[in-house]
């Protein structure tokens, strides 16, 4: 059995033998020929590229930036869509109501579907796991548990498409709690309640549950599919990108503003763990200088509505003691 942790900003993938599970390395195929070195669409590495001009290290543990195509999955084009857009280095087409992303294929623009870029990756998987598995793999993933309907269609038909023998999808809270019971089995004797909150690159989810041993209950879960780390992040981009605006009397280019966006996540990264300590941005921006004021300031919308669906969540499951 394989475990897929499907995430906007990172995928990977994990084996599951005789109760130990173990990383699976994601490569490009050693095959003398790839069927897919022409396609717009494919995997180098750990890096999933769209045309020539778009690219991003989706299996690499390092990238913390959400990727925009994944990030579309499941949705309709709405203000969420072009907001969220704004700040990516690609455009983001309406067409019919749905996004498409903009590459460019020897010059020429090209539109691809999001769930074209889920697919590949997926079928790269199923190819990283047939190689090691000794039958057909069967496969769990693990998705954003304020993911709707829609976006669970969408995965399970790239999935489908790759030729993945899917068993179930989990929520990545669920997930969590799994694994914190089989690492430490000894805290779960009595019964416990706990709140488990999964803020990724691009979405949020908070679930309650009830866990008696191995016995585990999802209670309650909330959460945002349409926002999450990212956007904490672009809005303190937004923030630079107009004070440079300001200060130089110019405006920047779409490929500087996602600059600006990879900038002030490292700087935000820096800051987590040590929020009164403060980080200034690279040349040629390091007047520039990111606090955590800076940063609750500049969310302080999204904080706010964290609390509320910490709330919520707390009161749907009927919890009255301090969870943990």
């Amino acid at each position: 059995m394989f475990g897929v942790d499907l995430g906007t900003s990172y995928v990977r993938m994990a084996e599951y033998t005789n109760n130990t599970p173990g990383p699976v390395t994601v490569k490009i195929t050693e095959d003398p020929v790839d069927e897919e070195d022409n396609a717009v669409v494919r995997v180098r590495g750990q890096e999933v590229l769209i045309g020539d001009n778009i690219t991003c290290p989706i299996f690499s543990e390092k990238n913390t930036i959400a990727f925009g195509p994944l990030c579309l999955i499941g949705r309709k084009y709405d203000a969420s869509v072009a907001t969220a857009s704004k700040n990516w280095p690609f455009p983001v087409i309406n067409c019919n109501g749905y996004p498409l992303i903009q590459c460019l294929v020897n010059g020429v623009a090209v539109y691809v579907e999001p769930q074209a870029v889920l697919y590949t990756i997926f079928k790269k998987l199923k190819r990283a796991a047939s190689k090691k598995a000794k039958s057909e793999p069967g496969f769990v993933i693990a998705i954003p548990g304020s993911y709707t309907y829609a976006h669970k269609r969408v995965i399970l038909k790239a999935a489908e498409d790759a030729k993945m023998v899917v068993e179930y999808l989990v929520n990545h809270t669920t997930a969590a709690a799994i694994r914190r019971i089989i690492t430490y089995p000894h805290l779960f004797e009595d019964k416990e309640q706990l709140i488990a909150i999964d803020l990724g690159a691009g979405s949020l989810t908070i679930s309650a549950m009830n866990i008696v041993k191995t016995h585990l209950k999802v209670l309650s879960t909330v959460g945002e599919s349409y926002w999450g780390g990212s956007d904490i992040t672009n809005s303190v981009a937004n923030f630079i990108f107009e004070l440079h605006k300001k200060t130089t009397f110019r405006n920047s280019s779409e490929e500087v503003v996602g600059h600006i966006a990879v900038l002030c996540e490292e700087a935000k990264q820096k800051l987590i763990g040590n929020v009164e300590s403060n980080s200034n941005l690279a040349s040629p921006y390091n007047a520039c200088k990111i606090t955590w004021g800076m940063i609750e300031l500049a969310n302080e919308n999204r904080f706010k509505n964290i609390v509320n669906l910490l709330k919520k969540c707390v009161k749907e499951a009927k919890i009255k003691s301090s969870p943990k």
